[in-house]
């Protein structure tokens, strides 16, 4: 928990902790603005291809979603996120 409270021995900092080895992703674009099922292609995607998410974040202008994962899937996940959005990327280029 993160607040002004800092308990019984008054120390401003409880804990630290660190995850090592993960990437952040970042799937980004005007096209997702109010595109409904956008985050269930993202995560399916990566359901999928067996890639385990470590942590979720999503902007507030809906133009984004990020996410985290082992680094070690990296491959994986951009594999199964080019074929989820094949066609989505052809009409960009």
């Amino acid at each position: 928990m993160i607040g002004q409270d800092t308990g019984e021995d008054n120390l401003p900092i409880k804990g630290i902790t660190t995850l090592s080895n993960l990437i952040m992703v970042n799937v980004s674009g005007p096209g997702m603005k109010g595109m409904v099922g956008m985050a269930s292609r993202v995560f399916g995607a990566m359901s999928s291809a067996g890639v385990s998410i470590v942590l979720i974040t999503q902007s507030s202008s809906e133009y984004s979603i990020s996410f985290c994962i082992e680094e070690e899937d990296k491959l994986d996940a951009e594999r199964a996120l080019r074929e989820a959005f094949e066609l989505d990327l052809k009409m960009v280029c």
